[in-house]
């Protein structure tokens, strides 16, 4: 998500579903699961962010993969 919002102003699910080309259920079951461990966040309206736990795992693995 850190590479689809690089703006970190949050997104709905059916935006990320589009830009993943994955269906709107598997996105949403996906969020929810990241909820549940604490790599994202919901508001209330369902603009998803990515908590700072989610962000800092986003760096690692955008590090990792630059350092290939």
């Amino acid at each position: 998500m850190a590479e689809i919002d690089p703006s970190g102003k949050g997104m709905r699910s059916v935006e990320i579903s589009r830009k993943l080309g994955k269906s709107r259920a598997s996105v949403h079951s996906m969020m929810n699961e990241l909820e549940k461990i604490g790599c994202l966040t919901k508001s209330y309206y369902g603009i998803v962010f990515l908590s700072d736990k989610g962000m800092e795992i986003a760096k690692y693995y955008q590090d990792k993969d630059t350092a290939q």
